[in-house]
């Protein structure tokens, strides 16, 4: 295995692709880092178009601290279900 998301084929560098996906309004979100999180199932609102909040990849458990982890991480090989989780609201579609 090469760098991250890259695999040797010969003498060639294979890409493999990252599935980058919203969570759907009106979705129940039950993975274990929303349990921790909430203490229950959570129902995704529909944004509020509010700025407050972050991102969070609700597939991996993963909430990076800035934009630029954000991008790096989508970019890693593999499913990435992104929510936004408003401060106001609990979590909503991007």
């Amino acid at each position: 295995m090469g760098r991250a998301g890259q695999q040797m084929k010969g003498f060639d560098m294979v890409t493999e692709a990252a599935s980058v996906c919203k969570v759907e309004e009106g979705e129940v979100l039950d993975a274990p880092m929303i349990r921790e999180s909430f203490g229950e199932p959570v129902t995704v609102k529909p944004s509020c178009g509010g700025q407050a909040g972050r991102w969070s990849c609700v597939t991996c458990g993963y909430d990076p601290p800035n934009q630029f982890y954000k991008d790096t991480h989508i970019g890693e090989p593999g499913e990435h279900r992104m929510a936004w989780i408003c401060l106001e609201h609990g979590i909503e579609v991007p």
